[in-house]
């Protein structure tokens, strides 16, 4: 979320997938997940240069914002 206000929710939908370090997803996530146990819910507060950077996502997130993800490991292949 960002300030507050939720920008995606894959709870309702599939989960999101991807391989650990191969730079699929956001660095906070991909350092964040693997010191997770399966089935963990965790919450990850990331700093701009570990999230989005000065990309930002269009119409969802601005350049240079904080991001918090709440997340559950749900499975490892």
């Amino acid at each position: 979320n960002i300030n507050g206000k939720v920008w995606e929710d894959t709870r309702s939908g599939p989960p999101h997938e991807f391989v650990i370090g191969a730079e699929q997803s956001i660095k906070c996530l991909d350092q964040g997940i693997p010191q997770m146990s399966l089935g963990e819910v965790a919450f990850l507060r990331c700093t701009s240069d570990f999230a989005f950077a000065q990309w930002g996502i269009s119409g969802k997130v601005p350049p240079n914002a904080k991001v918090n993800f709440e997340v559950q490991l749900l499975s490892i292949s």
